[in-house]
């Protein structure tokens, strides 16, 4: 049996012990309670694309036991319901899931120069908050395109194609999928669409899918006297489009190179002689027997019967009197002049030609032949490019050489370049 002092001390113990159980119960239940769930947007800034379109994320550190609506409050530049517009006032998580979403759709005031700031509000009971509590909104550097024509200034014959380059605010673009972009007349235009030219298709600069560079054609039909200027500008594009070096491009109504021929043109120049002495020497060819020996007195005069020549430099070595033949517009390349540009050709076929281009040597056959008529210093030239000659008098290695490359013909890449001065 206890005596009072040893009951007295059990009934202490007890109690100890049972504070003691009590205590680790408590600590085991707050050890056991699952933890707050963080949520945080999943970037901190989201960029405007060119669609307008983009979907603001939140997303949790674990999936929610039930529904939750995460506020926000929005400040900044951009104005809602005047820039943009918000699929949702607050980003609500479904039970069992980990993210939610608001779609920003803006309008066409928004531009590169404004922005605006969701910020997450106050956390529901359950939820902590993460890193990113806000993101900003804005059209990025990366989003915007900065387009360019190819050139200022362009000339059309029977048809031209204009070029546009696009770029992205910090380096390259390579366009997703195919792109369409609307062009139209600007203020300095006076030729009439339909009347004067024509759109080879619709008014649309098409950038193929994986290109940077689009293209639109447009074709000559009539020219009339004081209606001979196009001006080409983009049309209804957004905000993400900044202008380059040339926002617009200018098209000069020229005409067709063919319908220009008729009259006599005079010997001026050799005008690709350099850029030929470059690429031959090596091959041991003799710059010196190249045929540069001509004058202002070797002419050609094109008629309604064809072609006739009054020659006595080495160029009589290569031209005879001939019928001519239209075979179309191809596309050349000046490859003696700084950027090789693309110019208009007319190509020709002319009914005989000494392709041996020799004063000894006759190979008389029907040939091709390049030929370009344009304006410089308020005179016009008719430049004729040579590319169906098989030479034995000069640049004979050279021949050998390419024979070997398989273009047709032959120098097709190795053109001699003549121009000729309008007599009459």
């Amino acid at each position: 049996m206890f005596n009072k002092t040893g009951l007295l001390k059990w009934r202490n113990a007890f109690t100890a012990f049972l504070i003691a159980a009590i205590g680790l119960t408590a600590c085991s239940k707050k050890d056991n309670a699952s933890p707050d769930v963080k949520i945080e947007f999943e970037k901190a800034s989201y960029g405007i694309p060119q669609s307008g379109e983009v979907t603001l994320k939140v997303i949790t550190s674990a999936n929610v036991n039930s529904t939750t609506t995460i506020p926000f409050t929005i400040s900044g530049s951009a104005v809602k319901g005047t820039d943009y517009t918000l699929s949702a006032e607050s980003f609500i998580i479904a039970a069992g899931t980990n993210s939610a979403e608001v779609k920003v759709t803006t309008t066409a005031s928004f531009d590169k120069n404004k922005s605006f700031k969701v910020e997450l509000g106050t956390m529901p009971a359950g939820a902590t908050s993460g890193n990113l509590l806000f993101t900003e909104v804005s059209i990025q550097p990366k989003d915007i395109l900065i387009y360019s024509f190819e050139y200022p200034n362009v000339t059309m014959t029977e048809t031209a194609e204009i070029n546009l380059t696009l770029q992205t605010g910090v380096g390259s673009f390579v366009a997703e999928k195919e792109m369409r972009i609307p062009v139209e007349l600007a203020q300095g235009s006076t030729a009439v669409e339909g009347v004067n030219f024509s759109f080879d298709g619709t008014k649309e600069i098409v950038v193929p899918a994986g290109k940077s560079k689009g293209t639109i054609k447009l074709k000559f039909l009539k020219q009339e006297a004081g209606k001979d200027l196009i001006v080409l500008k983009l049309a209804a594009i957004n905000n993400h489009y900044v202008a380059g070096n040339f926002a617009t491009t200018k098209v000069s109504i020229f005409g067709s190179n063919y319908t220009r021929l008729i009259g006599t043109w005079k010997y001026k120049a050799f005008s690709n002689i350099d850029w030929l002495v470059l690429n031959t020497t090596y091959l041991n060819d003799d710059p010196a027997t190249l045929p540069s020996k001509n004058t202002n007195k070797d002419l050609l005069i094109f008629g309604e019967n064809g072609l006739t020549v009054q020659m006595t430099g080495d160029v009589k070595n290569y031209f005879r009197d001939a019928a001519v033949t239209n075979l179309g517009e191809v596309d050349e390349r000046l490859q003696e002049v700084s950027g090789y540009p693309k110019v208009k050709m007319q190509l020709v076929q002319l009914s005989a030609m000494n392709v041996n281009f020799s004063a000894t040597k006759q190979n008389i056959r029907p040939g091709q032949l390049g030929l370009r008529v344009f304006t410089e210093a308020g005179k016009e030239i008719l430049e004729v490019t040579i590319i169906d000659y098989e030479p034995t008098s000069f640049l004979a290695n050279t021949y050998n050489e390419y024979k070997y490359y398989g273009d047709v013909p032959v120098f097709r890449y190795m053109p001699i370049r003549y121009q000729f001065e309008r007599v009459n």
